[in-house]
Parts: structure tokens; sequence; C-alpha cells
């Protein structure tokens, strides 16, 4: 295995911006990174030359692109995940400090710190992408430690609604840098909700419950995406948790979002979207059980937290970016993207 040098999981840890994208870019530089960055080169280039059969999984199926291209999207998947499975470590041991990481860091000195290590948005400038404070430009811990971009289209659903009330979010624990070195990624996707059969929902008596299997060659990281519906004093909870592969776990934990939905107002009191973190066994304890039956099985590391009146068409498109690239998550909210 390919071992990636911690300057360059560092580098790449902070950035906002394409993996694959910063390669290409420092391949041109003069540095002590471009210098590591080529040597991972040579590296890949002894893989590429094994037999197929030989050639790790995620490497022989680049198939038939050019060479410099398997050079770069095999780096890309080595970096991507060095930098998740640190994320990854980070979060799972930060439980033992008060500030942890990123919290510790000079610009984010006064924000006061809520339960589950989450801070206000509004403490932060939202304007130009990011999480400005300071010298410095934060972002929304990614629900899904590998894709960094997990969390864009949810967090413009989430800026948008701290106009009117307060979103509490989740700091990610690399990603910090330069305010006049920062470039906002802007991508073309856009998410929206449409209207589900709230009537159904309105005068549910029992439980609703379904599950859902990735589509063949998409998605192959998710096991199955379990949904219920349970009739409460308080309103009707909504679950939903994407369930990762065991192979994964390294590099994600599952998606988890929890709602409240009250007939009477026809909005949502509560909604938190987070990433859940399992150990192997139990990944085998869960994955032979519906959402609806685990109760506080792994570790939940929270992204964000509503706590007031939120509108059925702004919690459907919240939680339907939430879940981008969840394609049966899209269907079910009436969610798409262009």
């Amino acid at each position: 295995m390919i071992e990636i040098p911690e300057s360059v999981v560092d580098y790449f840890g902070r950035s906002n911006l394409p993996t694959f994208w910063l390669i290409q870019r420092l391949i041109e530089e003069d540095s002590e990174l471009s210098k590591a960055i080529r040597q991972l080169f040579g590296e890949i280039d002894v893989m590429l030359h094994l037999d197929v059969r030989d050639q790790p999984l995620w490497l022989s199926k680049l198939g038939y692109l050019p060479h410099e291209s398997k050079q770069i999207m095999g780096l890309s998947h080595l970096i991507t995940t060095a930098v998740a499975t640190k994320r990854l470590s980070i979060l799972s041991g930060d439980h033992k400090s008060k500030r942890l990481q990123p919290y510790n860091h000079p610009d984010l000195e006064g924000v006061e710190l809520y339960a589950n290590s989450l801070v206000k948005l509004s403490d932060f400038d939202t304007r130009f992408g990011g999480l400005r404070r300071g010298s410095s430009v934060f972002e929304v811990l990614p629900s899904i430690a590998s894709a960094i971009n997990s969390m864009y289209w949810a967090n413009r659903s989430l800026v948008a609604l701290s106009n009117k009330i307060q979103i509490l979010v989740r700091i990610d624990p690399l990603m910090v840098q330069y305010a006049s070195d920062y470039k906002p990624l802007i991508q073309k996707m856009w998410v929206y909700g449409k209207d589900l059969d709230w009537n159904e929902i309105k005068w549910l008596r029992n439980q609703l419950h379904m599950r859902w299997q990735p589509d063949q060659g998409w998605q192959e990281d998710v096991e199955f995406t379990d949904l219920v519906w349970s009739p409460s004093e308080d309103g009707i909870h909504f679950i939903c948790e994407e369930f990762p592969k065991m192979d994964y776990l390294n590099v994600r934990g599952s998606r988890y979002c929890h709602g409240i939905y009250v007939p009477a107002l026809h909005s949502f009191i509560h909604c938190d979207g987070a990433m859940r973190l399992y150990t192997p066994e139990e990944h085998d304890e869960r994955r032979s059980s519906h959402v609806r039956k685990i109760g506080k099985i792994g570790r939940r590391i929270k992204i964000y937290q509503i706590d007031a009146q939120i509108p059925v068409t702004e919690w459907t498109s919240l939680v339907g970016a939430f879940f981008v690239w969840n394609n049966d998550v899209s269907k079910y909210f009436g969610t798409t993207d262009l």
C-alpha cells in the first residue's frame, strides 16, 4: 500500500477544492510538496504496470483512461482516502477535549460551543462562500467524509434558513484556510423539494417504513437506505439513514437525518442531520436490523441542528440536498438535480 506523507494529507485536508484539480496544479509547481506528488506518481506507476488482476480494484476500474489521467485519478483516490481517514479519526476521538479541533483556532475564540460541538451559523460571514470569521474561512463538516462537497447543496438551504431561524452547524476539523487564499466552490447542481403525500403522513397511525437498495453501478459504497415515519405524542418522527458497506467504514459513516413533523402546523419543529460512525461489530448488528429498531447503536456526529418551525417545502429541499446523490431519496422527496 502506498503511504501518503502527512504534509500531503494536511495540504489537501485544508482545501475545499477537488483533489484531482489540486494535483494538476501542484505538478506545475516547484516545491517540496510538488516533489512529494511526483514521487507518489512513481509509486502509482509501479502499480499501473501490474497485471490488472493484481491491481487494487479502485485502480483497475480506471480502465482505458490515458496513462497521465490514471496517475492523477489513482493518486486522487489515495489522497482522498487518507484525508477522510484522518477526518474520521479526529471526529472519533475528539470527545476528550472541550475545545476540539478546529475550535481551538484563534479565529474561533469567543464562539459559543453548543452540545454535540455545534456552533451558530450566524457567528460567521457566509456571503462569499464558506464560513468566514476573522482572517480565516471554515467549512461545515461534510456528510460523507471522503466527499468534501457532500454538504454544498444542503449548506445553501441552511444559509437561506438562517435569515429567519437559528441554525447550529458542526465545523470541519481540517478545512481551514486564510481568507486571502480562499476560493469559493461553485457547482451547478440545483436541488429543490416538492410536496409528498402529506395527507398520508398527517393521518398516520402506525409506522410507515421502507428500505431501498442502490441502483446497480451507482453509490457502490452504500449497502441500503432505510426510512421510517413514526407517530408520537409530539408529532410524526422522521428518520432516514444511508447505510455504508463494511469496506468503506474507514472513509465514511452513514448519512442520518431526523425530523419532527407537526400536522396541525404542516411544518417541522425539529430537524438534524448527522454522520453515524460504526465499528465493524456495530456494522454487523446494524445490518441485520431496520433503522426503526436500532436505538443508539453507533456514534452520531451531528452536522446541523434546527429547533424552530420549518415549512415542509423548505424541509424537503434541505433533506433532499443532505442526501445528494442518493437516487431513492431524491425520487421519494421529489428532489432532483439539473
